[in-house]
């Protein structure tokens, strides 16, 4: 699937957001104050990492300035020209520079699209800190230090998850250290003991914990 197909079928341009937002702007007589941004369409990232039982809405936390308002339509204008990597890139100073959550989930979806793993880092991270009881960025933030090899930070972002009263697969965990050395699957062994003793009726680390231990030929530890 191209980019622009992929693009369409997310609905990215939800609503034509543009049209709502150039209204908005001859309507306040294009004041040094507009209306605030509306929250976008849904995060494209879908993951076992992303998923929740229950999607939270967003409302979008900042009164967007005209000159944040002409950025955001000129976003928009790359992004309907198929112009992703500039749409992605304004879209990502907005965010960092408005701290507004619905511009943020906007910037994600086109950091997705993008296949922008820096971007998504840098959003995901601004998210945890404005949202912090929400449990999606750490999601994100779980599956992208992952993907990178950075399990000890991974594991911090999962036990966020568990400290905000939801469920997380553990086990993941073990896809990634088969290759490691058996001094550095001892770290993340020890951090996952200190999180069974904290949690001790999640399974999954349990679980996490027993893989690790037979990566590390140590059966007998592991069917203990």
């Amino acid at each position: 699937m191209t980019k622009r197909a992929h693009y369409i079928a997310l609905n990215i341009i939800r609503g034509w957001v543009l049209t709502g937002i150039v209204l908005s702007t001859f309507v306040g007589c294009v004041t040094r104050e507009t209306q605030v941004f509306q929250p976008p369409a849904e995060s494209p990232v879908d993951d076992s990492f992303t998923r929740t039982s229950e999607d939270k809405l967003i409302a979008s936390t900042a009164v967007i300035s005209s000159d944040v308002l002409y950025k955001t339509i000129v976003s928009e204008l790359h992004a309907n020209r198929a112009e992703f990597d500039e749409a992605g890139e304004n879209y990502l100073d907005l965010a960092l520079q408005t701290k507004d959550l619905g511009i943020l989930r906007r910037a994600i979806q086109f950091a997705t699209l993008n296949e922008d793993q820096n971007a998504l880092m840098q959003l995901a991270l601004l998210w945890s800190e404005i949202d912090p009881l929400n449990s999606r960025p750490r999601r994100m933030l779980a599956s992208l230090t992952l993907e990178s090899g950075a399990l000890m930070q991974s594991l911090l972002h999962m036990e966020r998850i568990l400290e905000l009263g939801e469920e997380i697969d553990f086990s993941v965990l073990s896809s990634r250290t088969g290759e490691m050395s058996d001094a550095s699957r001892d770290l993340l062994l020890n951090q996952l003991t200190i999180l069974a003793k904290k949690f001790p009726t999640d399974t999954s680390v349990i679980v996490a914990m027993t893989q690790l231990l037979a990566q590390n030929n140590e059966f007998e530890e592991a069917l203990e």
